[in-house]
C-alpha cells in the first residue's frame, strides 16, 4: 500500500484565526496519516504547524 498524500492549496485562505487554529489541529491529527503538502502566502498557519521543509520562491 501506498502513502497517501493531501495536498492543500491556501488552506486558511479567508479564514479568522479560530478557524486557522481548529484547520491547524485537524492537519496536525493528520500528518501522523498522510504526507500533506502545502500552498500557501500567509506564515501563520506555518509556524502553527512545525513545518520541517519550506520552499520559497
Amino acid at each position: 500500500m501506498g502513502t497517501e498524500v493531501l495536498l492543500l492549496d491556501e488552506p486558511s485562505n479567508g479564514l479568522d484565526i479560530a478557524a486557522q487554529e481548529d484547520l491547524a489541529s485537524f492537519i496536525l491529527d493528520l500528518k501522523i496519516r498522510m504526507a500533506i503538502l502545502f500552498l500557501f502566502h500567509r506564515m501563520t498557519l506555518r509556524c502553527s504547524l512545525e513545518l520541517l521543509i519550506i520552499i520559497c520562491s
